[in-house]
């Protein structure tokens, strides 16, 4: 009887232990979960974890992969609720030239929305006021304007900061042309101009000719 009773005091803990180990091992496979399709092993994701924020701060699950297919602000057509304004009739390519012998002082594009008095441009050098400055370019002056009647065109071809070059429009002819003078603030040059709209259709006929 005490042997028995022996053999049943050492078989016991091993039984334990064995029932234990057992049950460590049922745990453990429980909290691994196989993610559906990308192949990796995740732990077991908590119910109760607030999810993801995404680069824009937003909160979304991150498994979420679906997009808006709406709009997605870089605009297709035309905003319906974009207003335009039309520019005024001085808008275009005009040259200005010596009144007397049409010798061409400079070349202007010029640009003016309705209503408003500023206008916008570049321009090009002629032969006139000198053949140094022909071919020279840049923006227009600050103080350039289209008031509905009078035309006034600043610029500075020189290298002299301080210098100004003014058209002033002093009569209009019809909607491509008019007569003006021409000054210079600094430099010792006045004459009158004629300030014609450029025709595209006519020059190209012209080259062909």
């Amino acid at each position: 009887m005490t042997i028995k009773n022996d053999k049943i005091s050492i078989l016991l803990p091993l039984l334990l232990t064995a029932l234990l180990t057992v049950s460590l091992s049922a745990c453990t496979e429980q909290n691994v979960v196989i993610s559906g399709g990308d192949g990796d092993s995740t732990g077991l994701e908590d119910p109760n974890q607030a999810p993801e924020e995404n680069q824009n701060g937003d909160n979304q699950d991150p498994h979420n992969h679906y997009e808006d297919p709406g709009d997605d602000g870089h605009g297709h057509g035309p905003d319906p609720d974009a207003v335009s304004t039309p520019t005024s009739e001085i808008t275009g390519s005009w040259r200005v030239a010596r009144a007397d012998d049409d010798a061409p002082l400079g070349y202007f594009d010029l640009m003016n929305l309705v209503g408003e008095e500023l206008v916008d441009g570049h321009f090009v050098m002629g032969l006139v006021p000198s053949e140094m400055l022909d071919g020279a370019r840049g923006d227009l002056l600050e103080g350039t304007s289209w008031d509905g009647e009078e035309l006034q065109i600043r610029w500075n071809p020189t290298s002299q900061s301080s210098e100004r070059y003014t058209i002033t429009s002093t009569n209009r002819v019809d909607d491509d042309r008019f007569d003006g003078h021409f000054e210079a603030e600094l430099a010792p040059f006045s004459f009158d101009v004629t300030i014609t709209r450029m025709n595209f259709d006519d020059l190209h006929e012209a080259d062909e000719q």
